[in-house]
C-alpha cells in the first residue's frame, strides 16, 4: 500500500459529520468575511455574464446602426468601454473573492494548530521564528 492510498482513507471513529461540524465550529468568527466572499462571488459571476451579454449584444448594436463600406468607430469603442468596465468589477471581485477565501482557509488552520493538531503544517508553523524577517545580505560601504 502506498503512501497516497494510506492517507485516503478516512479517520478511525470519526464520522464526516463529525468533522464538518468541528470545521464550522472553528469558521464561526469568519462568518462575515465568508458572506463578503460569496457576495464578491454572485457579483463576479453576474459580471462574467455581463461581458458575454454585451459582446453578444455589441454584435446586433454594431450591425443596426451600420452602413455599408463605413466602420463605426464610436459604436464599436462605447460597446469596448463598457465590455472593460463589466471585466474591471469582475478582476477586482474576483480579487476580493479570493482573499477573503484565503484570509479564511489560513485562519482557520492557525486555529486548529492552536489546539494541538499534528499535522505537517502545523509541526511547521510551530517550528518558524516569530517576528523575524528573511535574511538579508549586506550591503557594503
Amino acid at each position: 500500500m502506498t503512501t497516497l492510498q494510506n492517507t485516503a482513507t478516512p479517520m478511525p471513529g470519526v464520522s464526516n459529520y463529525q468533522i464538518i461540524r468541528r470545521l464550522l465550529q472553528f469558521m464561526k468568527p469568519f462568518n462575515g468575511a465568508m458572506t463578503l466572499s460569496l457576495a464578491a462571488r454572485v457579483i463576479k459571476f453576474c459580471g462574467q455574464a455581463a461581458v458575454l451579454g454585451i459582446a453578444a449584444a455589441s454584435v446586433g448594436i454594431y450591425v443596426q446602426n451600420s452602413e455599408p463600406g463605413v466602420v463605426n468607430w464610436s459604436v464599436i469603442w462605447t460597446q469596448v468601454g463598457w465590455i472593460a468596465v463589466a471585466g474591471v468589477i469582475v478582476s477586482i471581485t474576483s480579487y476580493i473573492e479570493m482573499y477573503l477565501g484565503h484570509y479564511v482557509a489560513f485562519h482557520i488552520l492557525m486555529a486548529f494548530c492552536a489546539t494541538g493538531s499534528t499535522t505537517r503544517w502545523c509541526r511547521w508553523h510551530r517550528r518558524r521564528p516569530r517576528n523575524s524577517s528573511p535574511a538579508r545580505p549586506s550591503v557594503a560601504s
